[in-house]
This record gives C-alpha cells, structure tokens and sequence, in this order.
C-alpha cells in the first residue's frame, strides 16, 4: 500500500504483503478500495429480497466500479434461508437457483471467485447429514462451473473446523476451497482456539474474513475493538498460509487499515 498515513517502510517487516479486499458491508468500501488499492468483496447481491428484480443497473454500478480497481475482487452470495442440507426438495432447488444465480453474476461482473456460506445448522442437521448432502450438491454444482472459477466455502455456526475440512476434502476439487470466518470462530463457543482452525484448516484454505469481536456475539467490530489477539492469529495464518486473500468485513475499514499499517501487516 502506497498511503503513508496507513503505513511506513519500518513496519513492513511481517510474514505477509498479500492481497488485502474490503467487504461492501462498508458503505465506502469502493472509495476506500480505490483509495488504497485493495479489491473488493461485493454483498450486495447476498440481500435476498432483491434477487427477483431486474439487477441490470445494480451489475452495471459494479461493473463500473470494478474498471477502476486494479485487484482481484469476490462475489458474496446470497446464504438466507437456504442451505445443501435441505430436506425440504423445494428448498434444495431454490439453493440451487439461488447459488447458480450468484454464478452468472459474478461471471457477468468478470469475478471467478465467490463466498458460499456453509448453510450447516447443528441444532437441524446431524452431522452426517449434512456432509452427505454437501458432498453431492457441491460435486454436482461444481461440474457446471468454468475451470477458472473457485468456490470458497465460509463457516457460519460450525463450533469445529472439521466438517468443512471432511467436506473440501472429499469433493477434492481445486475449484472448491474453505473460507474461515475468524469472527464466526470466535462467537460460536467452540472448544477450539482460531490457531486450532486456522491449523486444521490450512491444506484447503483460501480465504479470510477478517473482523474483530467479544466472543459473545458475531459484531463485525473493527480490528483492535474487540478481545481477538489479532497479532497473534494473523501470524500463524501468514506463516502457514502465504499469499492468502483476507477480507476485512467491517463498518469502518479506515480505521481497521491503520490497525494493520501500525502492526506492520501493510
């Protein structure tokens, strides 16, 4: 990054200088992705009320947008109410549509990477169930894709890193990658520490989301706002993973860019 009100020389001393993007749950993420040249994790088409209404002029905004960042940007699909665990085969079909849909979006927008949330519930899906199920949609939906398109696979309630990893594993495809929300790893009471996920994680991972919080809830807060050691887990992520993508999804990515800069992470 060029800004010196972000970072200096000095501090560029970190295992890490890869490729950073900034979710449009910002308001200014594009000004600020433009501003420091970052990419940017689009999510405006994750709102699913809007899914049904002609989105020509919405792609357009963003087809625009993205002629003047020079990074390799992320499709975020849309993840309410649906789910490759659905017993309901309404429900399983409208994922289908829905996932096929965020699909042809990013193609349209020139993206070959897009955010699928896991859609697992353990208090719904046995364990089981839901490997079984993923396994199949995913070996299916994958076997429509263009070759240059890479699916990456983000944990929600999962309070262990090892059905995502069981899961990449089996459909053993390069298109198909984990995503590790570390803020959802943090507030889910899992008996596993973020180096723990990170650890097992690492063969099939791609992808970061990056965000700060208490452990009690998923906040989103900006980094240094909340009880994650952020040195500590973004270390361990770089040193077995690097050249990885990060996201930070934050309502003020300004102030989580200094962080880092302060750190030496840019």
């Amino acid at each position: 990054m060029e800004s010196k009100d972000i970072s200096s020389e000095k501090k560029l001393n970190k295992l890490h200088q890869g490729q950073w993007l900034i979710s449009t749950i910002a308001n200014n993420a594009p000004e600020t992705a433009i501003k420091y040249g970052l990419g940017l994790e689009i999510t405006d088409f994750a709102v699913a009320a809007i899914l049904d209404k002609d989105l020509s002029d919405k792609i357009c905004q963003f087809q625009e947008i993205l002629t003047k960042i020079n990074c390799p940007s992320i499709l975020h699909a849309t993840y309410m109410e649906i789910t490759p665990a659905a017993i309901d085969p309404a429900v399983l079909r409208l994922t289908y549509s829905r996932y096929l849909q965020a699909y042809q979006i990013a193609r349209k927008l020139g993206i070959n990477r897009i955010v699928y949330h896991t859609g697992y519930t353990p208090q719904i899906y046995h364990r089981c169930w839901m490997k079984e199920r993923a396994i199949e949609f995913w070996l299916d939906f994958i076997d429509q894709l263009a070759p240059d398109v890479e699916i990456l696979w983000e944990n929600v309630l999962e309070q262990d890193p090892y059905l995502q990893l069981e899961i990449c594993q089996a459909i053993n495809d390069s298109r198909f990658r984990a995503c590790l929300d570390l803020g959802h790893a943090n507030s889910v009471n899992s008996s596993y520490s973020l180096t723990e996920w990170i650890s097992a994680l690492a063969p099939c991972l791609s992808h970061v989301h990056l965000h700060d919080n208490n452990g009690l809830q998923d906040s989103h807060l900006d980094l240094g706002k909340g009880s994650i050691d952020l040195e500590a887990i973004l270390d361990h992520l770089f040193s077995l993973c690097p050249g990885i993508s990060v996201t930070l999804e934050v309502p003020e990515p300004e102030l989580s860019l200094r962080w880092l800069g302060d750190a030496g992470y840019i």
